[in-house]
């Protein structure tokens, strides 16, 4: 069982804290290989960092968090491959850490997004507000090198800290869009269905936009929590979801409606059936979905960056048929589109996960631990291509 505490980071961009939970793992738990094999202590210091999708929150990584160490734990390992000579290495520590987007969960509340949100309906302007995906590239950023100094500090004798970015959806973009505008901050990336927009493909934009309008009809707020768990499980968007990450979005997604504005997030969100406000505001969300200029992003994508480990789901958005379109036409799926045109310089795996739809993180958190479990054992022995799955 990991010990979580909660933390607040300011960012680099003035004004803005993400809020953080924060675990170390107990390698004094890593079960014992025989004498001969036992592996020898490394000097490099493993940070994990977790970066959720569009309107999700920190918490739902905890289910694949949970399953990750368990992992490492009983292959003895702690996820390091074995070195030149062959010897088996551990890590020397292994940190984790998971935040919340600016303008989601806990962070919402920090920065006083309901005030934000307020401001832009009283003007009319919360249907074309837009978040900058940069942004959050930018505390992405912020957020890797904090945990590095931190890590550093933390492990005195440790020459090297790897810090492995994990993120899902945007939570992806924005750790691989963070290592181009803060080269360094992050050595590693593993991204679940990040929703790169390829160009020649403007359906994905299209497609973006259309959810964000669809996002804007969603109830900010809730009589009671038993209401909000009873439109979860009627939402199709969260139909797949496994029932702890359900529970654990009940929990931690809603903030007592009565809860002003500005105040320290409280340690269980919302305790009680009692009225709740999502924290994630529909505005904040659809004005994330609504931003589509992703500048030079996939053209960058052809330099080298760091190791990218792509997990793809099976069932993403799909192109609409075209005006003109023949019987029978069936369109790319998003993530058949990424698959193809995503460019290969910094790829070491990818993996398709046909049964999952685009929200897989949550889906099937055991599925998606053993691919980051996969990514950090093999992160430094890896082809540069190695295609696990073909659609």
């Amino acid at each position: 069982m990991l010990a979580w505490s909660r933390e607040v980071v300011d960012t680099e961009r003035e004004g803005t804290r993400v809020a953080v939970l924060t675990a170390a793992v107990d390698l004094s738990l890593v079960a014992s290989p025989p004498p001969a094999a036992a592996p020898a202590s490394d000097s490099t210091a493993l940070v994990l960092i977790y970066a959720h999708a569009i309107g999700l929150c920190k918490e739902l990584w905890l289910p694949l968090i949970h399953e990750l160490v368990h992992r490492l734990n009983t292959d003895g390992s702690h996820g390091r491959s074995a070195s030149s000579d062959g010897t088996a290495r551990r890590w020397k520590s292994v940190t984790i850490h998971t935040f919340d987007a600016f303008y989601a969960g806990d962070s919402a509340i920090l920065n006083n997004r309901a005030e934000a949100v307020s401001a832009a309906a009283a003007s009319g302007t919360h249907k074309s507000m837009e978040i900058d995906w940069d942004d959050l590239a930018r505390d992405s950023a912020s957020l890797a090198r904090w945990a590095r100094a931190r890590a550093l500090r933390e492990n005195p004798g440790a020459p090297a800290v790897t810090v492995v970015g994990v993120g899902h959806s945007c939570g992806s973009y924005s750790l691989f869009r963070a290592a181009m505008l803060a080269p360094g901050c992050v050595d590693a990336v593993v991204a679940m269905d990040p929703p790169l927009l390829v160009p020649g493909k403007p359906w994905l934009i299209q497609y973006l936009k259309a959810s964000g309008r669809v996002v804007l009809q969603r109830p900010p707020a809730f009589a009671s929590r038993s209401a909000a768990l009873d439109w979860i499980r009627g939402s199709a968007m969260m139909k797949g979801w496994a029932e702890q990450c359900i529970q654990l979005y009940l929990e931690h997604a809603f903030a007592p409606a009565s809860l002003p504005a500005g105040t320290e997030p409280p340690s269980s969100s919302a305790a009680g059936d009692v009225a709740v406000r999502l924290k994630c505001s529909p505005v904040d969300e659809g004005a994330t979905l609504r931003f589509s200029d992703q500048r030079d992003t996939f053209a960058r994508l052809r330099e080298p960056l760091v190791p990218i480990f792509l997990a793809l789901s099976g069932r993403s958005a799909r192109e609409p048929p075209p005006p003109d379109a023949p019987p029978g036409f069936k369109g790319e799926t998003w993530s058949e589109v990424v698959f193809k045109h995503m460019p290969r310089a910094n790829i070491r795996v990818v993996r398709m996960y046909k049964p999952l739809s685009h929200m897989l993180a949550v889906e099937d958190p055991a599925a998606l631990a053993a691919f980051v479990h996969d990514a950090i054992t093999d992160l430094r022995r890896l082809p540069v291509v190695e295609t696990e799955s073909k659609l």
